[in-house]
């Protein structure tokens, strides 16, 4: 298997990794403490699920999908080129963010790019031919990787909005190692699997897929347990934004 980037599986980019930057005004949240308390405390176990998702859909096991459909060096090297790509999107996923909401648009895109993968679930067993096969995978590796590109853009700006900016450094630090144990027991078993099925066994990957769906579920279903701030404000966009930087 080629090197894959994390930023490749939707949700470890932002959500799994990234935070908003320490040195940027952030809103305390307009709630009570425990509400606060509640939202962080999903958002780490939403994470670790995240985690899980990236472990039985990212690197090796992409790949192994592309192994077991027959494809060639063509179709390996556009999937490990898919989530540098998907990244065109970045100034585009900043309208949904301002027109719906960091909150909403987080939940539809990482709702959208995590469940992409249950059309991999019977894959193996449907009765057409490899070339439909390879065309699914790669339907479905570009729309995980672009809503989960359109899903971290406004999870970074709904975390600015719900992290007060001096426990920033402290939350995302404990989040991330929490979110690094998760993934090396999850991505160890899924290589495990791989492994002892040598790698290209079409249930294992089914069964792979399956279980990124359902961690996928349990991340949105923690997600819409986090609240907006309340008097969060969104200014148009407007393309003068965009060469601001």
């Amino acid at each position: 298997a080629i090197p894959f980037p994390r930023a490749g599986v939707p949700g470890s980019s932002a959500p799994l990794s990234a935070a908003p930057a320490a040195g940027a005004p952030g809103l305390r949240a307009a709630a009570p403490r425990g509400r606060l308390r509640e939202s962080l405390r999903a958002s780490v176990a939403e994470g670790m699920f995240a985690e899980v998702v990236a472990a039985c859909t990212g690197g090796a096991v992409l790949m192994a999908w592309a192994l077991s459909l027959g494809g060639g060096p063509m179709l390996i090297g556009f999937l490990g080129a898919l989530p540098f790509l998907a990244h065109l999107v970045q100034l585009p996923a900043a309208w949904p963010t301002a027109t719906f909401g960091a909150r909403r648009t987080t939940l539809v895109a990482v709702a959208l790019s995590r469940q992409s993968y249950l059309l991999l679930v019977p894959l193996p067993f449907l009765p057409v031919s490899s070339e439909t096969k390879r065309a699914v995978l790669f339907a479905v590796a570009a729309i995980a990787g672009i809503g989960g590109v359109v899903g971290n853009n406004a999870w970074v700006a709904w975390m600015g909005d719900l992290v007060p900016a001096g426990l920033r450094g402290r939350y995302f630090g404990r989040r991330t190692a929490m979110c690094s144990l998760s993934g090396s027991v999850a991505a160890l078993t899924a290589g495990f699997l791989l492994d002892r099925a040598g790698g290209a066994s079409g249930a294992t990957l089914s069964a792979l897929a399956a279980t990124a769906c359902a961690a996928g579920a349990a991340t949105v279903w923690l997600m819409s347990k986090m609240h907006e701030p309340l008097g969060v404000t969104r200014e148009p966009l407007d393309l003068s934004h965009a060469v601001a930087p």
